[in-house]
């Protein structure tokens, strides 16, 4: 299932199917909570189930950049509650099969639940943006001021998102775990600041096309 979506991310595929179980579909209602697919259903195709999942994409770059197996069926990994990992400082998910069924390992730490550590994934709306030599960036609450030799930008950041700053990297995060709307705006301000950071440093460019 998992070289299904990536592969069909790396053909830019607007969906892909496969056949449906149970395992699945517990599976992919983490991925579609956590923002890293769409949607899915489950239908009959020539008498057998099939999943179908519709892939998200954000600027026209797939959403899951990274993808990483644990457990593998010669060698299975049960991590309790205190091991489970944090993957990218919280930027990233492991998925975790649980006595309660499948969860993120957020989901699993909040209900003290440990499991098989399934495979572990990021996306690309949760990387951190890198400043370029000679930007500046201040954070007042949610005030965001964005400083270069080409001016300057101020933008008010939603309050289910945080932003913090570490040297000359700032990070994009949703005030609350588990909030995947929070996840959503988080993306999106990453997005925009990304912009301000270009507008300040390199300027716009404006592209005329004659028809």
């Amino acid at each position: 299932m998992l070289t299904r979506i990536r592969n069909g991310q790396m053909a830019n595929k607007a969906q892909v199917a496969f056949p449906a179980s149970k395992q699945k579909n517990a599976i992919l209602e983490v991925l579609q909570s956590e923002g890293y697919v769409a949607s899915f259903e489950t239908g009959t195709v020539e008498g057998k189930p099939v999943t179908t999942v519709k892939l998200k994409y954000f600027q026209g770059k797939p959403v899951i950049s990274k993808v990483k197996r644990v457990s593998r069926p010669g060698l299975r990994i049960f991590r309790g509650t205190d091991e489970l990992p944090t993957v990218m400082g919280g930027y990233g998910i492991a998925i975790v099969s649980t006595s309660k069924g499948v969860m993120s390992d957020r989901a699993a730490r909040a209900s003290g639940q440990g499991g098989e550590a399934g495979f572990e994934m990021s996306r690309i709306a949760k990387k951190a943006l890198t400043l370029p030599k000679g930007v500046e960036v201040s954070i007042s609450g949610q005030s965001l001021k964005v400083k270069g030799s080409k001016g300057s930008f101020d933008f008010v950041v939603h309050d289910a998102v945080e932003v913090s700053q570490e040297d000359n990297v700032l990070k994009f995060k949703a005030k609350r775990d588990g909030d995947s709307a929070g996840w959503a705006l988080a993306g999106t301000t990453r997005a925009l600041a990304n912009n301000m950071v270009i507008g300040v440093s390199q300027g716009f460019e404006k592209k005329l096309q004659l028809v």
